[in-house]
């Protein structure tokens, strides 16, 4: 059995074909499972936490993550396959707005930030540039000092020449 049969079970539902309310057939298998499942443990839910993204645990007492239910590589498996519009939103494409309807005719939504995470980078925030070389900082007050010394001295060139004639 080719291995894209076997992780998504069927390929015959693509982005293409997806229809701007999404119903539970035009999910791919492995999530319309997972929304199933959720289900039947609450049936009175209507949010569902997002199986793309990790999640704190159920637990008060302790606050664990739980990882999420689809690995990344999966994750991108199921897009190339599916398209955005069927699948749940991730950091990488946050804005997906098509509402799930679910066989018994609620609608569906997903438990979860998938707002994209600012990266964080060594000069993030920072004033100036750290450490670097001495005569890297001490460089603008050189060129200071110099600018002074250097505003007057067209007139000290020309006192200069007057007294050595």
């Amino acid at each position: 059995m080719n291995t894209a049969t076997r992780l998504l079970a069927t390929s015959s539902r693509l982005a293409s074909t997806a229809p701007v309310q999404l119903t539970s057939e035009d999910l791919p298998p492995v999530i319309y499972r997972y929304v199933r499942r959720h289900l039947s443990r609450d049936p009175s839910s209507s949010s569902i936490p997002n199986p793309f993204l990790t999640h704190r645990s159920a637990s008060e007492v302790t606050t664990s993550h739980t990882p999420a239910y689809i690995s990344r590589r999966r994750q991108k498996q199921l897009l190339e396959h599916y398209g955005g519009l069927s699948l749940p939103p991730v950091p990488s494409r946050p804005s997906n707005s098509v509402e799930l309807r679910w066989d018994d005719g609620r609608v569906i939504s997903w438990a979860g930030d998938a707002a994209v995470k600012e990266r964080k980078t060594l000069y993030g925030g920072r004033k100036r540039m750290f450490k670097g070389h001495k005569h890297e900082r001490e460089k603008p007050e050189r060129m200071e000092a110099t600018a002074e010394r250097l505003a007057g001295m067209e007139k000290r060139i020309a006192d200069w020449k007057k007294v050595s004639e």
